[in-house]
């Protein structure tokens, strides 16, 4: 997924076949972390949140903002929110991780209208 982001600024990288495999890539790193969890059970739990974190930390870079506003395609949707993981992060981190995104886009739709 992050090398599908980075893809996406290059110019002979701007087709729909590109666009298209950015937008699975981002299903996929999400389906990825729910094979760990369904393969691995209770010791996947602390490397799914691991990845949560990083898709969370990247999703805050300004190349992800744009492609959110610019094309649709939220990188942070890769975050998994699932049952089988912490209730504490499901209650606390997770919509910590979302109302900071949130706040991030929507400054971003601010400055691009102003």
């Amino acid at each position: 997924m992050e090398s599908r982001v980075h893809n996406s600024v290059l110019a002979n990288k701007q087709t729909d076949l590109a666009w298209r495999q950015l937008e699975a890539s981002v299903a996929c790193a999400r389906a990825f972390s729910r094979l760990l969890l369904d393969e691995r059970g209770e010791t996947a739990i602390r490397d799914v949140l691991k990845l949560n974190e990083r898709i969370f930390r990247f999703a805050q870079e300004d190349r992800c903002a744009r492609l959110a506003a610019e094309r649709g395609v939220e990188v942070f949707d890769a975050v998994l929110d699932d049952e089988r993981l912490p209730e504490k992060f499901r209650t606390v981190r997770l919509p910590q991780m979302r109302e900071r995104i949130r706040s991030l886009r929507e400054r971003l739709t601010h400055q691009t209208t102003s």
